[in-house]
């Protein structure tokens, strides 16, 4: 299955502008109904059909995916109402300093600390119960999807220059194994398509075959020299550098990204062997949470969904 790109990356550059992610959070959705839709509106449901037809979804499973929008949208509203609840706790002091300020006195010294404190427990409410609906939700998503629309979305619709994959790769258990203090992947394609990019800036002023050896050397940082998985790393990746160094400028503009991605999947899925001999948590694409926090969480999914699934 293949997607219109430049539509599908014009709709997302577009409606990330006029629709950010932070006012999905806490924005209403009714349900759906026969009135246009306003613009901002028309651009996120533009969006949101831009993602979900690339999955081809059956009827039901839109039924399915609208009823879990709502019950994101339910949770959203419950997370913000416990955070108004932990800052209203600070109301009665508050008042006191503002009744204190409009008669001209001093605020008292502990006021800039208790509001603080306050702004800091209400952020953590929010994360921790944001990230627990997230993972409730992914989880009923994971049901529904189909070994096919989960290749879908790693392979298409979530590796995009602009969307690292950081933000939605989990171990199969245990913590993320994104090392402590990065803010990428090892196999964030975007991580990868600066590395070819220095390749050849770097093998067009000196030595190409040096430059192949030390872009093998990175693409096999973790793997057990010696052994065949890693000769066989070694010499994928030299091949793939090789392949990068031969295109002409305008040739490598247009195949950088996926050449990027194949670098990414290669070095992700080796070291994904050499875990799995050794016992340890294998690195996983979570396409259940991407559709969550992608999707769901929009406050224009659920009538999306049902429109979708009503149109002839």
């Amino acid at each position: 299955m293949r997607i219109d790109s430049l539509g599908v990356s014009a709709l997302l550059a577009l409606v990330w502008v006029c629709s950010p992610m932070a006012a999905h959070a806490s924005s209403p959705a009714g349900p759906a109904t026969a009135t246009a839709p306003k613009t901002p509106e028309a651009l996120e449901d533009l969006r949101i059909l831009a993602l979900i037809n690339a999955l081809q979804p059956t009827r039901e499973q839109l039924t399915q995916l609208a009823a879990l929008a709502g019950a994101g949208r339910e949770g959203m509203a419950a997370r913000e109402a416990e955070v108004k609840r932990i800052l209203d706790r600070q109301r009665p002091t508050l008042l006191a300093a503002r009744e204190a300020l409009l008669r001209g006195h001093q605020a008292a010294p502990t006021l800039d600390t208790q509001i603080t404190s306050a702004g800091q427990l209400g952020e953590e409410a929010r994360a921790q119960k944001t990230d627990a609906l997230i993972a409730s939700l992914a989880q009923r998503v994971r049901a529904i999807l189909s070994p096919e629309q989960v290749r879908v979305i790693e392979l298409e619709l979530a590796p995009t220059g602009d969307q690292p994959w950081r933000l939605y790769s989990r171990g199969v258990s245990g913590p993320s194994v994104t090392p402590p203090g990065s803010t990428r992947l090892p196999s964030d394609p975007g991580t990868w398509r600066k590395e070819l990019r220095d390749l050849r800036a770097r093998a067009a002023v000196g030595n190409p075959q040096a430059e192949l050896e030390a872009f093998s050397k990175k693409l096999t940082r973790g793997l057990r020299s010696g052994t065949p998985l890693f000769d066989q790393s070694a010499a994928q990746a030299r091949a793939f550098a090789t392949q990068a160094l031969s295109l002409p400028p305008a040739a490598y503009h247009q195949q950088e990204w996926a050449l990027s991605t194949a670098v990414a999947k290669l070095g992700r899925d080796a070291l994904n062997q050499q875990r799995s001999a050794e016992g340890k948590q294998i690195e996983v694409f979570a396409a259940d949470r991407w559709l969550v926090e992608q999707v769901l969480l929009s406050p224009r999914a659920a009538s999306t969904f049902l429109d979708r699934a009503e149109a002839p």
